[in-house]
């Protein structure tokens, strides 16, 4: 099936198993139009924080003008506020909880001084 080497030599195979499970629980559990509005909040999320990001360039590494990243993210935002309510304060949760543990684990792995 991937005989060409199709996918990265390094595919994190045990977290692409356990990210198709936990959607297929959120879909089956929440039904598929909640599981489908997490999808998009997420995705939403995702663009700001890029957008956000773009902002912050100094002009000679833009590809595009400044006004572009602001449209970008404010778009973003806004479009994330039209979901359901439910599903963006999953949303929320489900990121504010994977930060902590993404900055918890990250402070534990990080070589001490010395």
């Amino acid at each position: 099936m991937w005989s060409r080497r199709d996918l990265p030599a390094r595919t994190p195979l045990r977290a692409d198993l356990a990210g198709g499970l936990v959607t297929i629980g959120i879909a089956v559990l929440a039904g598929p139009i909640a599981a489908i509005a997490l999808s998009a909040c997420s995705v939403l999320v995702y663009y700001a924080v890029i957008n956000l990001a773009a902002l912050r360039l100094p002009p000679a590494e833009r590809s595009w003008p400044r006004w572009t990243s602001l449209v970008g993210l404010l778009m973003c935002v806004g479009l994330a506020a039209l979901l359901p309510t439910r599903q963006v304060a999953i949303t929320a949760v489900a990121l504010a909880v994977g930060w902590a543990l993404c900055t918890l684990l990250g402070r534990r792995r990080a070589p001490g001084p010395g």
